[in-house]
């Protein structure tokens, strides 16, 4: 079978090239040894599959006639390259793409590192203005997928410098090294909830409570847990518990304390006369 050979920097198809230290290569009798079995490190990997990820909404509901998906491929440099072991990742389409297509999709690369990645947004300024920027900022398939990034992955360090371009033929690639963004803090907006319950009991070595709600006087089949931090609150709620009569609760959402979703905390309750219900 004879070898293909292909020149990257000639594809209309090559959106994106991201050039890195590769690791020596062994050359054996009829084979190439590699010592890792990846051949691009771990978080090269992920931002590759960010950008990836972000190609494929961003066509899918920008460009929804365009019959076009995009692959990562790794090119590892040749033994007799001499010292400088600089190894290559593309994204590539499926198809080649047009000299516009080609060019957002590109501009939408840089977007996207120079948002999830520590103090690049100048470097990439040339290549993208701010009013682009802003116009991807505002598509939910890109900004959405950024930020979980960025969520997950947040003041991580870039294990290695790696630089950015075009293809083959840019003269000046953008160097990226540094970390990962951090996430903005946000300001958390609570909400009041209120409602009628039953108690169906407590855990007091984490302050929590759990209500039945009762709906039209029938108590549902599933409890809620609420957090109960005010100790005066306590006495009313066990009394309710012991009488088996109904509350009118007022509570509001707090976050979690390992800021991974929310919960509700009971702000004050009232011990309800009617006490009719039925359990479903």
């Amino acid at each position: 079978m004879a070898h293909q050979v292909e020149s990257l920097g000639s594809s209309n198809a090559v959106v994106l090239l991201l050039r890195f230290q590769g690791a020596q290569i062994i050359a054996e009798d009829s084979h190439l040894k590699f010592p890792d079995r990846a051949l691009i490190p771990a978080e090269l990997k992920k931002i590759l599959e960010l950008v990836k990820r972000v190609f494929s909404s961003f066509v899918l509901e920008t460009m929804p006639r365009e019959a076009v998906y995009f692959d990562i491929h790794p090119h590892v440099a040749r033994p007799d390259a001499g010292q400088d072991q600089q190894w290559l990742a593309s994204i590539e389409a499926s198809t080649e793409l047009s000299v516009g297509i080609r060019s957002e999709l590109q501009q939408l690369a840089f977007h996207v590192l120079s948002r999830i990645t520590h103090g690049t947004a100048e470097l990439f300024s040339a290549a993208l203005s701010a009013d682009e920027s802003r116009e991807f900022d505002d598509l939910d398939c890109v900004s959405e997928q950024i930020e979980k990034f960025i969520q997950v992955n947040g003041g991580r360090p870039l294990q290695q410098t790696f630089s950015v371009s075009l293809d083959l033929n840019s003269s000046e690639p953008i160097i990226v090294s540094g970390h990962v963004r951090e996430p903005e803090l946000r300001e958390f907006q609570s909400e009041d909830v209120s409602g009628i319950a039953l108690v169906d009991g407590f855990r007091a070595s984490k302050n929590e409570v759990f209500l039945f709600p009762v709906e039209h006087n029938r108590a549902l089949g599933k409890s809620l847990s609420f957090k109960c931090t005010n100790s005066d609150i306590f006495l009313p709620l066990a009394e309710a518990h012991a009488t088996r009569k109904m509350i009118r609760y007022v509570a509001r959402t707090i976050p979690k304390a390992n800021a991974q979703g929310v919960e509700q905390e009971i702000s004050a309750i009232e011990i309800m006369v009617d006490n009719s219900f039925e359990l479903e």
